[in-house]
């Protein structure tokens, strides 16, 4: 095991594998790339292969282990070459669009699930409800007869009993035609 100093090393570097770097580079790579040692040295074999498998460094042709038969030399990994513009393009579009089939994926479960309706599927509730409404409305000017029976045989708190237990009615009602769903019961009561 060879173990050098941190400016030694920088200079194995260069003469062995022609990469450039300082003794304030390795420095900075001491403890994260390089193993780190207790006395701030390098073991330069573990340091090597550190580089090596980083990609730091590329192992030296004459280093390299011979290739079998059918195999290709063994490298350290390569960069991948910078895409083209072409490229990126493709690449961004290809994500949008699986951006879109998994929204439209979330929706088609939504809508499975019952959390999710057509527009019109709500624009036609909300027409049958205010149908309901303005039936239910229509009803007030019946109450005319026992709203003047109330007033003649009790006076007006007897008026105002009546009246309150109308518009308890009417709310129950209108509640239940504002419902998705509304019950037959509801449609009783409006009846």
């Amino acid at each position: 095991m060879q173990v050098v100093s941190q400016a030694e090393y920088a200079r194995h570097l260069f003469a062995k594998y022609g990469k450039k770097l300082s003794r304030q580079a390795i420095h900075k790579d001491y403890g994260k790339t390089i193993p780190a040692r207790e006395d701030g040295k390098v073991d330069v074999a573990a340091a090597d292969a550190a580089m090596i498998l980083a990609g730091r460094i590329q192992l030296p042709a004459e280093d390299a282990p011979p290739a079998t038969p059918g195999e290709l030399p063994v490298t350290a990994p390569q960069p991948e070459p910078k895409a083209t513009s072409d490229q990126q393009t493709l690449t961004a579009r290809k994500a949008e669009r699986e951006e879109i089939e998994i929204e439209m994926a979330r929706m088609r479960l939504a809508k499975e699930k019952g959390e999710l309706i057509y527009v019109a599927d709500v624009g036609q509730a909300m027409a049958e409800a205010g149908g309901k409404i303005v039936e239910l409305l229509n009803l007030i000017p019946g109450w005319a007869d026992d709203i003047a029976a109330a007033l003649a045989k009790d006076g007006v708190p007897a008026l105002r009993v009546f009246l309150r237990g109308k518009v308890t009615e009417l709310r129950s009602a209108v509640g239940g035609a504002l419902t998705l769903a509304p019950t037959e019961e509801a449609g009783d009561e409006s009846a």
